[in-house]
């Protein structure tokens, strides 16, 4: 049975941060709001991207609702073209929307043991002791409503006796997953499917369970109540259909086909006249089942895909179509009722989690990765896209200046865009450059307002109207990690793999592979107060320039480990190098000379920044590292984060004065006090992030990596 159904983090693009550090080359726009006291501000998380993994529908007035990870559950009244972010006390994923059978509540179940409850149509969420912490995949009631069975991995069963308010653990002793629960009003009985072949049986509101007299190892992935006769039916790993008549005591089989053909869901359409409601079931390799007589009897169809097939939908407004969804972004389409088959095209690659009918409208909708929303008007014969975002890992994030445009930048060339203040987003694959080529960087140059990016295969792009339109540059080979600015010149100098080097006159400029000084990966570079431009990386490679870019002269720093980033003073007199084992390397001589600074520790620092006021320095690390010196890095402090996480680059927030670190975990923390103590920002996520990007317009901040989050200053 499957129980998971949820379907590149690296040391890259630290420019920008050594240029804010340095208080010089990347000077913060000036915001349209107001600034506001560090003292004052808390921020009010929304997870822009998730993962929307199941679909449901409100009964009262039939708004959609959409469950995912992150704890996300949207709702939309108008058919899809608008989603509300409903809060939700939980970060994990939401895997199960189940409406109780009177239709006056919902309820949720998710990661961690969560079971959440609405009252008011799905549009707000309160949490209920479930007794258990494992993973629940589904939730079932009885015909009165009073008693509810959630079921979920590790034989995990929790029964409530009141309605879902409160909640108790059933020990049954099993030892794989349960995924399925129903129960059945002609009987009087709760049956549970799960992993190893458990098929079983309660009379008594759970107090006692029997097994079915079917022995099977396979997995029981899916349980329905035919809803002519009252049949119960059961899918199973191994591609067998089986039948009860009895309240599941005995079980026939009733089909077997491949056992590659993993049985992924079973639904029913509704009935015509006295003729049983049509039976249909998909599979793991693209192949559809029907029965046409309350699934005594099923028939197999191969559609045009191998795809896995996760949804299927029956439209009763035009009769004999049925829809069929699964991964890759594949749907299939029968005009006669499942025994043919055509693939339909559709605007996205990525799996489809979920599909539903949207009845009052007639719309299909379907739900995937990166908050993507797909809709057909049509019947199944076409799909547009109503909402999306970012669905892969975001790299690097820049506002232009004279659109206030948004632009988001990450894995398998992707570019994203947001003209609304990052609350909708139209995102796009770059494929004019040399696949694959991860965007790991992105400047916006305070000049000209231009944007320039860099990535894999040495690619280059740069904009002038906010990322509207891009010129693309992209060479087979070495990648390039990050880019610097030169803010005297407007010179850019991009860095990467084996020495991969490069360098553009201006952002307007093609960009130049220049001969590379070493074969060591460069993961950083800065420009200095004194108009020099300095790259480190791999086996303390340190490298100068002073002529703009155009060469370069390495400097040799004793016993160095990989170098990941770097500051200077505005002068250009102090410059700092940290990295791997705590190394730490200082120059009190604009770099002429270097020294080892005992940073009293042997973990990897990942970036550093200054405070508002230059008088304290940060540099962060894995578990939970913060170091703070006061005395321009000449020595350094372990200061409480109050995490255990791996923690990224720190940057600096202008408007506020505030400090912010990113790590794992979905940790962002906050210090008021240029890093002396810090406090945890809810992100409602436990995603990795590779940093806090600040909107200088909105003052909104973007946690970004895994998952892309908003947080939104609320002012008190």
């Amino acid at each position: 049975m499957q129980m998971n159904t949820n379907r590149c983090a690296g040391l890259c693009g630290l420019a920008l941060l050594a240029l804010t550090a340095c208080g010089k080359a990347s000077e913060p726009l000036a915001s349209t709001a107001s600034p506001v006291s560090a003292r004052e501000v808390r921020y009010q998380p929304v997870v822009i991207n998730p993962t929307l993994m199941t679909l449901a529908l409100e009964p009262r007035e039939g708004a959609l609702l959409v469950g995912g990870s992150d704890g996300t559950i949207w709702h939309s009244r108008d058919a899809g073209k608008t989603w509300l972010n409903a809060p939700t006390p939980v970060s994990g994923n939401i895997l199960a929307i189940t409406p109780t059978p009177d239709g006056q509540g919902l309820f949720a179940v998710g990661e961690q043991g969560a079971i959440l409850a609405s009252s008011d149509k799905g549009m707000s969420w309160q949490a209920r002791p479930s007794a258990v912490a494992q993973n629940l995949m589904a939730l079932a009631f009885d015909d009165t409503g009073k008693q509810a069975l959630a079921v979920g991995v590790q034989g995990t069963i929790t029964r409530s006796a009141d309605g879902g308010e409160h909640w108790e653990a059933l020990d049954l002793g099993l030892p794989g997953g349960v995924g399925s629960v129903l129960f059945d009003p002609a009987h009087k009985s709760w049956l549970i499917g799960g992993e190893g072949g458990v098929l079983a049986w309660s009379a008594d509101g759970g107090d006692s369970w029997s097994a079915s007299n079917l022995r099977t190892d396979a997995a029981i992935t899916r349980l329905l109540r035919e809803a002519s006769g009252g049949a119960l039916l059961a899918g199973t790993s191994d591609g067998k259909i089986l039948r009860s008549v009895d309240g599941g005591r005995r079980w026939s089989v009733v089909l077997s086909v491949k056992k590659t053909d993993y049985i992924t869901r079973i639904v029913q359409a509704p009935a015509q006249g006295a003729k049983a409601g049509l039976l249909l079931a998909t599979t793991a390799t693209g192949a559809v089942l029907q029965s046409r007589d309350a699934g005594k009897r099923w028939r197999l169809a191969r559609t045009p895909t191998d795809k896995y097939l996760s949804s299927i939908s029956v439209l009763p407004a035009a009769p004999g179509v049925v829809l069929a969804a699964g991964d890759g972004g594949v749907f299939v389409r029968s005009a006669d009722a499942g025994k043919t088959w055509s693939k339909i095209e559709a605007p996205t690659r990525q799996n489809i989690e979920s599909m539903i009918l949207e009845p009052k409208s007639g719309a299909l909708l379907a739900v995937s990765k990166g908050a993507l929303v797909l809709a057909s008007s049509d019947a199944g014969q076409s799909w547009q896209i109503r909402h999306q975002a970012q669905p892969e890992y975001v790299h690097a994030m820049a506002r232009d200046a004279k659109s206030g445009a948004l632009l988001a930048v990450g894995a398998y060339r992707m570019v994203s865009r947001s003209t609304d203040g990052g609350r909708s987003w139209q995102v796009s694959t770059n494929q004019a450059l040399v696949e694959p080529a991860f965007l790991n960087d992105m400047l916006a140059d305070p000049k000209s307002g231009a944007l320039v990016v860099a990535g894999g295969h040495r690619s280059v792009m740069s904009s002038k109207d906010g990322g509207a339109n891009w010129r693309n540059f992209s060479n087979a080979g070495d990648s390039y990690q990050g880019l610097m600015l030169d803010p005297r010149s407007g010179a850019v100098v991009m860095f990467g793999d084996h020495g991969a080097i490069g360098r553009m006159d201006s952002v307007s400029a093609e960009p130049q592979v220049l001969p590379a000084f070493g074969d060591k990966a460069l993961f950083g570079g800065l420009a200095d107060g004194a108009g020099r431009l300095w790259v480190f990386g791999e086996e303390g490679m340190l490298a100068r320039s002073t002529d703009t870019g155009k060469t370069w002269q390495v400097v040799a720093l004793e016993g160095a480990p990989k170098l990941f980033s770097g500051y200077s003073d505005a002068s250009g007199t102090i410059l700092i190098v940290l990295g791997d084992g705590g190394a730490i390397r200082r120059s009190a001589d604009g770099g002429a000379t270097w020294q080892a600074v005992n940073s009293g520790t042997t973990q990897a620092l990942r970036g550093i920044a200054a405070s508002a006021s230059g008088t304290a320095l940060i540099t962060t690390g894995p578990d939970g590292l913060i170091l703070r010196s006061v005395d321009a890095g000449a020595s350094w402090q372990a200061v409480d984060s109050g995490t255990h996480e791996l923690l990224r680059a720190p940057v600096l927030d202008a408007a506020t004065g505030n400090m912010l670190v990113a790590g794992r975990g979905g940790v962002v923390l906050r210090s008021i006090d240029e890093g002396l103590s810090w406090t945890l920002v809810d992100t409602h996520s436990t995603a990795r992030y590779k940093r806090v990007f600040v909107d200088p317009g909105s003052q909104s901040l973007f946690a970004h990596g895994d998952r892309l989050v908003r947080l939104d200053p609320v002012v008190e």
